[in-house]
């Protein structure tokens, strides 16, 4: 293959009982920009219209072929199709997937550029039930890739592009296998024999998950692929040529975690599927491995547990609540056979913030998915850094201003460099490729949300309680039924209605302006004064409003106002969910009543991160928001709480919401029982603070 040329692709489609999926996999061949194709359908024994379907698409166009056999499996087909394939490279397409316009010209594009590669390939997306796209993953990793195929299947079947005589060579895919461990096993041997890996960072494949084969197939998998994994650390007679570093796989000092780290993936299909998969662990009765790293099982459960689940993205954190028994119940199994201290706390932890990301609404461009990706993967230092804080802060007597200083020249000394350094008084060597990660810490472009453009402004108009007149209480601390009424009134005659911050920034996301006249209604305290007067006039002119939540008063009965001594009756937790299922939003006020600027940092991070989790598990939804008690916050809460898994963070400072502020900084309108009809107007109106 020499620069210049043209190629031919054959495309190889194995087709078992695939009549509902296949037209939409070879739709997607007929709508490539690249022609020098030819599609070879292997119809593996079908029942049902597969052939009927296949036919249509024939008739449209003649290099679409078809094979029938007798039913010899994924393998089997394959095998079958690539004895007829005649292009220079193969494709091994599947028949419920499908490829994206470009991927064929984009992935023989970077062929002809470089002719010394033998596989070239793309990043790929899970597709969910709705259609939505989820979970993107994008290659990293080229040249010689034989020690991470030893470890895991680098990426999917669909994505790769091979030389034929490549495939010739190593021969065909192993049909002793029948559960995802054929395309491992077949991967690994092409890397084993020294072929060189070409990447196209784009996302050109959509992956259609098959939740009732793989919930019910878990302990097959896991099967399959521990004989994949443990070939990567011996030799493999199947390869003639080996490449010279590896004739013999791969020293053995780190096979058992890498057993215990797929033994978590094959679990999540079952998780995911609802079922025990406590019953995996038989399968390494003999091995231990007292190391397991909490990110890592963490990360292998989630993408399978979801993909199994197979249900919108929407739908993701209520049905976490069904099956996150059955989570606790094997990561406490994993904890006693794998001999790692502490790893089901953790690992669930972890979890439950990779949860509280990968659930939103819509996927995070620009900005966003920078500060998404930077939480995630950069959540141990931090975490690590938190506790050479919490050292530092031991004397009494330190506060944020006195440790502020030489944490911010850190940090951004640490922006040079490839991670974050181990000791906040130990030099680390800078790296020359650090690129991605130089990132002003605490500069205030640099919070989490700091970049992100609003589209308008938005009042978020905070209320104090609702209580009749009482002449006990200074007004400031209370507004009356009859005022409450008359700024509602006023709402409504002026064209204003209710939205959510999570409305709000699902249009952010999507860059959309739709919220003319939108208003966000908050009360500070969930109290009985809100249920009695508040949501009935809230229902009669048509709003809806957020309540603030402290989790240290679930299921308590009343608290005591901070400000005025008296007693506030909390509204019980039964009538807390019927508010939610009227449509009342919740916010986290956090943990209990305290200014988390005052304590030190660490317990403000167990504060922030447990009512984050404490509210999410009792109202069974997700908490995007978190109040800052008493308005006070500085640069490390707001980063501190977009670690935690919150999108928005509320002050006390005064103005409208626009294009300047840090979705975890953002200003509100506090309400009083001193304001006029016209200062409440004014109010409305400003513009800035």
């Amino acid at each position: 293959m020499t620069a210049g040329t043209t190629l031919n692709v054959s495309i190889v489609i194995p087709a078992f009982n695939a009549a509902d999926t296949i037209a939409e996999t070879l739709q997607s061949l007929l709508d490539q920009t690249f022609t020098n194709w030819e599609a070879i359908v292997v119809n593996d024994g079908s029942t049902d219209d597969t052939v009927v379907v296949v036919q249509r698409f024939m008739a449209r166009d003649l290099r679409i072929h078809l094979f029938t056999q007798e039913n010899q499996g994924l393998s089997g087909a394959r095998n079958s199709g690539a004895k007829l394939a005649q292009g220079d490279c193969v494709l091994f397409l599947d028949a419920d997937d499908w490829i994206f316009p470009s991927h064929l010209e984009r992935l023989t594009h970077r062929f002809l550029a470089d002719p010394s590669l033998d596989v070239v390939y793309c990043g790929w997306v899970h597709a969910l039930p709705d259609r939505e796209y989820v979970l993107p993953e994008l290659p990293t990793l080229s040249g010689d890739l034989f020690v991470p195929f030893c470890h895991y299947c680098v990426s999917l079947m669909s994505s790769f592009l091979v030389r034929r005589s490549l495939v010739d060579l190593v021969g065909p895919f192993d049909t002793s296998m029948h559960c995802g461990g054929e395309d491992w096993d077949f991967w690994q041997r092409i890397a084993r024999s020294g072929a060189r890996f070409g990447l196209v960072k784009e996302v050109l494949v959509a992956y259609r998950a098959r939740p009732n084969s793989l919930s019910r197939n878990g302990a097959i998998l896991l099967k399959d692929s521990l004989v994949v994994l443990t070939r990567g650390y011996g030799p493999d007679p199947r390869v003639p040529h080996p490449h010279p570093v590896y004739p013999n796989g791969l020293p053995t000092a780190d096979l058992s975690k890498h057993k215990f780290y797929l033994l978590c993936y094959c679990a999540g299909f079952l998780i995911g599927g609802g079922k025990d998969a406590c019953s995996l662990l038989d399968i390494l009765a003999d091995e231990q491995c007292p190391n397991l790293l909490p990110d890592e099982v963490a990360n292998h459960l989630m993408g399978s547990t979801f993909l199994s689940a197979s249900k919108p993205r929407r739908e993701w954190y209520s049905t976490w609540l069904n099956y996150r028994h059955n989570l606790k119940d094997f990561l406490i199994a994993l904890e006693a056979r794998s001999g790692t201290p502490n790893l089901a706390v953790r690992s669930n932890r972890i979890f439950e913030q990779l949860l509280s990301k990968y659930s939103q609404a819509k996927d995070l461009p620009g900005q966003f998915r920078k500060i998404w990706a930077y939480f995630i993967f950069l959540r141990r230092p931090l975490r690590r850094l938190i506790h050479q804080i919490q050292i530092l802060a031991k004397r009494s007597g330190w506060s944020f201003a006195l440790i502020f200083p030489p944490l911010r020249s850190m940090l951004q000394r640490s922006g040079k460099r490839l991670t974050l350094p181990h000791r906040l008084a130990e030099p680390d060597l800078n790296h020359t490729e650090a690129n991605q990660l130089r990132y002003q810490y605490l500069s205030p472009q640099s919070l989490p949300g700091a970049g992100s453009k609003v589209t308008e402004t938005l009042p978020i108009l905070v209320y104090p309680r609702l209580a009749i007149a009482n002449s006990e209480q200074p007004l400031s601390s209370y507004i009356s039924p009859e005022i409450f009424e008359n700024q509602l009134r006023y709402l409504k005659e002026s064209g204003y209605r209710t939205i959510s911050l999570d409305q709000w920034g699902e249009a952010v996301i999507a860059g959309k302006s739709t919220f003319d006249r939108a208003v966000v209604i908050t009360f500070e305290n969930c109290s009985q004064d809100f249920l009695d007067y508040g949501w009935p006039l809230l229902k009669a002119y048509g709003f809806s409003a957020t309540l603030y939540l402290y989790a240290d008063e679930i299921g308590q009965l009343k608290t005591t106002d901070a400000v005025t001594g008296e007693e506030i009756q909390l509204i019980e937790w039964a009538k807390i969910r019927r508010l939610q299922a009227e449509g009342v939003g919740f916010a986290s006020h956090g943990h209990r009543r305290r200014a988390l600027t005052s304590i030190p940092l660490v317990d403000a991070w167990l504060d922030i991160s447990r009512s984050h989790i404490m509210l999410q598990e009792e109202l069974s939804t997700r908490i995007s928001t978190f109040v800052y008690p008493e308005g006070k916050l500085n640069p490390w809460l707001q980063f501190l709480v977009g670690l935690a898994g919150y999108d928005f963070g509320l002050t006390e400072q005064f103005g409208q919401c626009s294009n300047r502020h840090s979705l975890l900084a953002l200003p509100c309108i506090r309400m009083s029982g001193l304001d006029s009809q016209e200062k409440f107007s004014a109010k409305l109106s400003i513009t800035d603070s």
